[in-house]
């Protein structure tokens, strides 16, 4: 009780200040939780404790105080935080500063700044900065701050919280000028999770089915499938039908690459995947797989999923969600036959997905340099061509490219 506690200063109206680095990361044990759940909105979805401790605080400061905490950063775009996202954007947020790995020693997870006031969020414009990811920080020490309008952030459907100003434009600018997403033209699941004692050497029933090993980069599977799985309730987590692991599809990888670019490759064989990829099959005759595949592919979506989505894991590399690749924009707008620029797409995906069969049979060190040259024009062309269907302007490539 804070009011018995600290009765002076709430007599006054709070504290004036509020500094921390609240918990995070590790379950609040069952009575504890309960009582969270029941006191606190934010922790509902995700039942980490720092989640209520932003919540509680930013009650207990006078007008104009300030709450000063390093937290995670998974908040700022993550789908389960917007109650969070809610709960802050109420106020004024005066600074966002997006820190690299290894702030903590002993916690493999992406944290930030966050310094709030407590008043109306009227008119605020935040400060927000972001380190590169393999910085080394001795101290917290930012000079050159880009400068948000909140209201930008307020506006969006869902609250995310997107630090780079030009990204955050481009990013609404596509919202409004497209009325289709990526989930118009296909569904996506993940794969199935089961104890590994299930794998067999051989089928053992019509419900068996290979089960899938091998890597998936970006257009290029390295197929990998020894051992079989049965489908069905012995599964821990597992679709309702076998159907997703059927017919041609793409496989988008759950994890980015160290480039920090998405991963799919396309899969025609039956087999069955865990939950590390996602299954992604064509919903609508529209769009092609194929061009679907460019898209998730192209530097444009992973640029906009990565700016857009803060999910932190323990690896340090973020996770792909569903949710919010299904919800970026698709450059389509219910044309029928689909323009020339999708057509050139599957032509150039066809083009790439032969090239990387050719590297994986060259047999001279020569033949696969020359062939890895032309995947990577392939990919430049790709690119351009996904940048003109977006309508993407000079000055907004060079923002996607990191030249602005």
């Amino acid at each position: 009780s804070f009011q018995s506690a600290f009765k002076e200063v709430m007599q006054r109206g709070g504290f004036d200040a509020i500094v921390g680095n609240p918990p995070y990361g590790s379950r609040a044990g069952d009575t504890s939780e309960a009582y969270l759940v029941g006191r606190f909105e934010s922790f509902k979805k995700v039942r980490d404790v720092y989640l209520a401790f932003i919540e509680r605080t930013s009650v207990l400061l006078t007008n104009s105080g300030r709450l000063g905490y390093i937290v995670p950063s998974a908040w700022l775009g993550g789908p389960r935080y917007m109650k969070l996202r809610e709960i802050v954007l109420s106020h004024s947020v005066d600074t966002l500063i997006l820190l690299p790995f290894d702030v903590f020693r002993d916690a493999y997870v992406d944290t930030l700044i966050l310094i709030l006031v407590n008043s109306a969020p009227d008119g605020s414009l935040t400060r927000t900065f972001s380190y590169d990811k393999k910085a080394r920080l001795e101290s917290v020490d930012v000079e050159a701050y880009s400068e948000v309008d909140q209201s930008f952030w307020r506006s969006s459907p869902d609250l995310k919280i997107v630090l780079n100003p030009q990204t955050a434009s481009l990013a609404k600018r596509l919202e409004e000028s497209f009325d289709t997403t990526i989930g118009s033209y296909c569904a996506m699941t993940r794969g199935v999770l089961f104890d590994r004692s299930l794998l067999t050497d051989k089928r053992v029933n019509a419900n068996s089915y290979p089960y899938f090993e091998g890597d998936v980069y970006r257009y290029n599977l390295v197929f990998d499938a020894p051992q079989f799985i049965e489908f069905g309730p012995q599964m821990k987590e597992y679709p309702r039908s076998v159907s997703w692991f059927e017919g041609e599809r793409v496989l988008l990888r759950r994890l980015v690459n160290r480039q920090q670019r998405l991963m799919a490759a396309l899969v025609q064989d039956t087999v069955i995947t865990n939950k590390n990829l996602y299954v992604v099959k064509q919903t609508s005759n529209e769009v092609s797989l194929r061009a679907i595949l460019a898209v998730l592919n192209s530097r444009l979506v992973s640029h906009l999923y990565l700016n857009q989505v803060s999910q932190a894991t323990k690896d340090d590399f973020p996770q792909v969600t569903i949710k919010d690749i299904t919800a970026l924009p698709f450059p389509m707008k219910d044309a029928a036959p689909p323009p020339l620029g999708m057509q050139k797409l599957d032509l150039l995906v066809d083009q790439m997905l032969d090239t990387k069969k050719r590297i994986a049979t060259a047999q001279r060190d020569s033949d696969r340099e020359r062939l890895q040259l032309k995947c990577d024009y392939l990919d430049g062309e790709i690119d351009r061509l996904v940048y003109g269907l977006y309508g993407l302007t000079e000055e907004e490539i060079r923002i996607v490219e990191g030249n602005s």
